[in-house]
């Protein structure tokens, strides 16, 4: 298939840094299996209608994920959950997004080799806590473990060091119900929601751990970052390159043909209909009400003008395309600020994305 070729072709552009990186860390990631995870990832999110497609991402710039799982250590194993990644809209750009999970953070947090222990608990109001120094662990006093607690006021996290350091994290119960209010899980609201709770305070404080202990978790924001930019040059440099649009677009057709009417771009208008087996190639633009019918081929650089039928097996050819546009030559001249606009702007709708390190996978 044509995506599984596009895939693999950028793909094999991120391999060798890959494959450094991963030797550089003493990492235990096979470069293969890692590519199988993230097609099966790109598969999943086509199901899910409420998120972006990563079908709709850059391909090159979807490779980028892989550089950075390289650096991190962490799978893209869907079964192991260490990570998640999302298309979201950036300025109306599919962006591919990764989020490193709770699962992720735990097993970050003991490949450096610094955490004993974590112990997390979520404290109701007749509990009672006390803080005898910051380096030790709470002490937690509960009259009776299953009743008679009161309402929930918070959670806090100890993260145990091999050197007998303790490192506390709390959240108030105001935090925790933003959280709630945020991820739009409705697990934290049923009977399982202590236990959300006591994730997400664990998730802050490990959040913090990781990041002051993994020196290579510097390198994976470094690696995506220097990648992109990467990108963005050779994009400069290369006249042939399809954005994501034509990307999507050419998903599953041909290679893309020599143009002799490049400035045109491929426009399709409110209320055009192409049927069955109808072929519209690159670069055609097809103009409001225009109807192609069964079967009918318009070629490349081709132009149907409005209320313009072209029936049953009829094929145009650029010559006859060339011959239309010049005796509708006024229908195309730009438009002046008198006149109506009948075309409009299509772009995808903007999906909130929130700025936060919580990625509620739990």
């Amino acid at each position: 298939m044509t995506s599984q070729l596009i895939f693999n072709q950028s793909a094999e552009k991120v391999k060798a840094d890959f494959n450094e990186i991963v030797a550089n860390h003493h990492h235990n990631l096979d470069f293969d299996r890692e590519c199988e995870h993230l097609k099966r990832i790109i598969i999943s999110s086509a199901q899910d209608h409420e998120q972006v497609s990563l079908y709709e991402v850059d391909t090159d710039q979807l490779c980028t994920i892989l550089l950075e799982t390289a650096a991190l250590g962490l799978t893209l194993s869907p079964a192991l959950g260490h990570v998640l990644v999302k298309g979201e809209l950036n300025d109306f750009i599919p962006t591919a997004k990764i989020y490193v999970t709770y699962k992720g953070m735990q097993q970050l947090s003991f490949s450096t080799g610094n955490l004993l222990a974590i112990n997390a608990w979520v404290v109701h109001e007749n509990d009672r806590v006390k803080v005898t120094n910051t380096s030790e662990e709470p002490i937690i006093e509960i009259d009776n473990l299953f009743m008679g607690r009161g309402d929930v006021v918070g959670a806090f996290c100890t993260l145990k060091l091999i050197d007998g350091t303790c490192l506390t994290s709390n959240m108030t119960i105001a935090e925790l119900d933003a959280i709630a209010e945020m991820s739009g899980n409705e697990g934290w609201f049923g009977p399982f929601k202590n236990e959300y709770r006591r994730k997400q305070v664990i998730k802050r404080a490990l959040s913090t751990f990781y990041s002051q202990y993994c020196d290579y978790i510097i390198d994976a924001d470094k690696y995506f970052s220097e990648y992109e930019d990467k990108i963005n040059i050779d994009k400069a440099d290369n006249a042939d390159h399809r954005t994501p649009a034509e990307i999507a677009m050419n998903w599953n057709s041909s290679k893309r043909t020599e143009s002799n009417n490049e400035a045109l771009p491929t426009v399709v208008i409110e209320d055009a209909v192409v049927t069955e087996d109808a072929v519209v190639t690159e670069d055609a633009v097809v103009i409001e009400d225009a109807v192609v019918t069964e079967d009918a081929v318009v070629t490349e650089d081709a132009v149907v003008i409005e209320d313009a039928v072209v029936t049953e097996d009829a094929v145009v050819t650029e010559d006859a395309v060339e011959r239309l546009a010049q005796e509708q030559q006024e229908a195309m001249r730009p438009l002046t600020e008198n006149e109506p606009d009948d075309f409009k702007v299509i772009k995808p709708e903007s999906i909130q994305v929130v700025d936060s390190f919580y990625d509620f996978d739990e």
